[in-house]
């Protein structure tokens, strides 16, 4: 009952509150809604913007391979067991060879070049409308473009020759044209035998590979086995369909990286903002809650009283937000056009995000609010958020733990106002502690830390010198020591008997000698 009590005395509270700091909390609104909106739209414009890129991307049309990796300079064609393994662990393609590449010149112009081992499986035309002639069957034989041909005036049997300039010496290579093949995509290269263009090509190793990927896997396949590929072939150029697609991909994300960067700025000055009037907002508020903590407010309730003004500046920033978006959907065509899935997945991350900044701007007053004692809320005195207490030895040096053991005394390793001009030690010899009694504290990183060092035992400071050693002899003569690990002891023991045998032996070995 006392707990319904209580959690309704916090809500009344809360509402209360709410009421009477109505400007600050609608100011903190109106910013997650002005910042919950802008990502909103400006989400839902960019990813149209991407979508329509993409779609009016029109792939490349390519015959007879699916994958072309064009390899850098100096890169050899690795054989299957070579090849890293793939992160999707299936059949990726279904047949892959090297073959020669290179840029030709003839009489009607220049065109690519393909050489091809014998009996290759690519270009390899059936007996149908796309080759008119026969495929390659020896060397000295090649197959044409039809618009090359058409360009050129050629036709079957005619005689042509190819020069490539190597070196400054220039090599002619004499072809048969036997076949001429209608080009059904946008790569028509001139097809000969492998040994053939190596006669122009004399030192080039093969400097590509034709993949035709497995059918029967799914056309995903063509999409695992382009990655597969990039990673055996690092800066390799992979021509494939959806080569233009994947080039449009990636020229929109870094045209779409600065708007990224321009979210991260709203929810950033948002936060900012926030965080400025909360603070305000507390600081205005300090003797309020230091009454609320007199009269037996806990740090819990404390924190849930924040949580629950903050809370409700946040659901009606989100309504506003929403109510926003829908408003200027009436406006702008392009947000009329976006999908609702995409459109839910802005709204989605647009309030997580103004969440999450809202929670760590308000995070700073909430924890202060809850730490802070009476006496520093109401004389404005420095509120840490941390504070470290000790009341042992740091490292448990063996030398002052024997010495505490030997001396009935409890030691505390502290800093001197010598040493830390802003330590201060509250006891001088001779003066009396309470067990836990704060002897002495500093402030660290600007009063955030406060480090106090407290009494282990009810007792008399007996000692307290520049070094730091502050030394309590204790009232009971059988009061505890602090729980040291006994091993510190005993190494220290030893440490101390193999001491004194060197120096007994150095004695010794004075004394002896003439």
């Amino acid at each position: 009952m006392n707990n319904t009590h209580s959690r309704g005395a916090v809500l009344a509270l809360a509402w209360q509150n709410a009421t009477r700091w109505r400007w600050r909390l609608v100011t903190m609104a109106v910013l997650i809604a002005l910042s919950f909106a802008l990502h909103t739209l400006y989400g839902a414009y960019m990813g149209n913007i991407a979508s329509s890129g993409i779609a009016s991307t029109l792939p490349l049309q390519i015959s007879n391979f699916d994958v072309m990796v064009l390899l850098k300079e100096g890169v050899q064609v690795k054989s299957r067991e070579e090849l890293p393994i793939a992160r999707y662990r299936r059949q990726l393609y279904g047949h892959g060879e090297g073959a020669l590449g290179g840029r030709v010149e003839a009489a009607y112009g220049t065109l690519d070049a393909l050489g091809l081992e014998q009996g290759s499986l690519f270009y390899r035309f059936p007996a149908s409308e796309a080759l008119v002639g026969s495929p390659l069957m020896q060397r000295g034989e090649i197959l044409l473009p039809l618009s090359y041909v058409t360009q050129g005036g050629l036709a079957l049997g005619d005689t042509l020759v190819l020069s490539v300039n190597l070196n400054l010496e220039r090599r002619y290579l004499e072809l048969t044209l036997v076949g001429i093949y209608r080009e059904e995509g946008d790569y028509a290269p001139a097809v000969l035998h492998l040994e053939d263009l190596q006669l122009l090509y004399p030192h080039t190793p093969l400097n590509r590979y034709l993949i035709n990927y497995d059918r029967l896997q799914g056309e995903a396949t063509l999409l695992f086995l382009v990655e597969w590929m990039s990673s055996a072939y690092p800066g390799a150029l992979l021509l494939c369909d959806h080569l233009p697609r994947m080039v449009s991909q990636t020229l929109l994300s870094r045209i779409m990286q600065p708007g990224a960067g321009l979210l991260v700025l709203i929810f950033t000055f948002m936060g900012i903002g926030v965080w400025t009037v909360a603070l305000m907002t507390f600081l205005e508020r300090r003797k309020e809650i230091a009454s609320l903590k007199s009269i037996g407010i806990s740090n819990s309730q404390m924190v849930t009283l924040n949580c629950l003004e903050y809370g409700i500046s946040t659901v009606a920033g989100w309504t506003l937000g929403v109510t926003l978006v829908l408003v200027m959907g009436q406006q702008f065509s392009w947000l009329q056009e976006t999908e609702g899935a995409a459109l839910r997945r802005f709204l989605f991350q647009g309030g997580t995000s103004s969440f999450v900044v809202m929670a760590v701007a308000v995070l700073f007053p909430t924890l202060t609010a809850r730490v802070a004692t009476v006496n520093q809320l109401l004389y404005a005195r420095v509120i840490p958020l941390r504070i470290i207490k000790t009341r042992s030895l740091p490292r448990a040096q063996g030398w002052l733990v024997l010495r505490e053991r030997r001396e009935n005394v409890r030691i505390l390793q502290m800093p001197t106002p010598q040493s830390e001009p802003s330590f201060i030690c509250f006891k001088n010899v001779g003066d009396f502690v309470k067990e836990g009694e704060v002897v002495g504290a500093i402030e660290l990183y600007g009063g955030l830390v406060l480090q106090e060092w407290a009494a282990w035992v009810d007792g008399e400071v007996v000692e307290y010198h520049v070094g730091g050693i502050f030394a309590i002899r204790p009232l009971h003569p059988d009061a505890s020591f602090y729980p040291y690990p006994e091993s510190i002891i005993r190494d220290e023991l030893n440490r101390a008997a193999s001491f004194e045998r060197g120096r007994a032996s150095v004695h010794q070995d004075i004394i002896s000698k003439p």
